[in-house]
């Protein structure tokens, strides 16, 4: 394999958390503090139970509401992705998106359809063989039942690369929800213990922030969270809100919310 194929390998356990977001929230959460390793494989549909697994995919693609800014630091972060292997490809795509500074809804909405576009060349279709993430960017995970040759995590990877690095889609999309979600680059694990407090979902009595740190690294045992991922869906919705966007689900919020 030459080593635009290994990057593609780390490229699926770098996005597992979003391709499998419910298994690593799950695991790092609601199971139990400090599990560990949440995030460093992609995990295959067996992994999670599927009701679970569906909690966290949109019904829908290309509908894009908001323009977002990029700030230095995150134009600085992108030109740096562009220089490994894997994301050369989508080089020019990305480079014409990002050029005056903001990611448009009419830009996601784009590149969204493409990508819909290029799968569907497969035989592959959204919310039957993919599912976009509604907790994220790209992709929630695939479901492996309807064809044959989506078994072979290679072919995975060769389609992931086609229509989703080559496109552009891959970086632009990723930076597109970070600078939604957190437009100024700030740390957001406070923010996220903040939203987990404010919507009642810890299952400990954690009353301060350095308790929360403690217990998520495995210092204190048992559940952070309440709720299991299979049985409450709308707990675990807004678990995942707290984790992937808290700033616009909490009260004072940094953003003016």
């Amino acid at each position: 394999m030459d080593g635009r194929g290994n990057a593609k390998v780390r490229r699926g356990m770098r996005y597992a958390r979003w391709r499998v977001a419910l298994g690593a929230v799950l695991c790092a959460l609601a199971l139990c503090a400090g599990c560990g390793g949440a995030t460093n494989g992609a995990a295959t549909p067996s992994d999670i139970p599927s009701d679970a697994l569906m909690q966290g995919v949109r019904s829908t693609y290309g509908q894009y509401e908001h323009t977002v800014t990029l700030i230095p630091a995150y134009r600085q972060q992108i030109e740096d992705l562009l220089q490994r292997n894997v994301y050369r490809g989508g080089s020019e795509p990305v480079e014409a998106v990002i050029a005056d500074g903001v990611i448009t809804a009419d830009e996601m909405d784009e590149l969204e359809r493409g990508v819909v576009a290029c799968y569907a060349k497969y035989d592959l279709q959204t919310n039957v063989d993919y599912y976009f993430n509604e907790y994220g960017f790209g992709m929630h995970h695939w479901d492996l039942s309807h064809h044959d040759f989506l078994r072979d995590p290679g072919r995975i990877n060769q389609l992931e690369l086609e229509c989703e690095f080559d496109s552009g889609y891959s970086v632009v999309s990723q930076y597109y929800w970070q600078a939604y979600t957190n437009p100024d680059n700030i740390d957001i694990k406070p923010y996220q213990y903040q939203c987990l407090k404010e919507h009642d979902l810890l299952a400990m009595d954690l009353l301060m922030y350095e308790d929360y740190l403690r217990a998520y690294n495995g210092q204190r045992s048992g559940p952070l969270v309440k709720g299991m991922l299979s049985t409450t869906p709308l707990i675990n919705a807004q678990v995942l809100r707290c984790d992937s966007d808290p700033l616009h689900n909490i009260a004072n919020s940094p953003l003016g919310r």
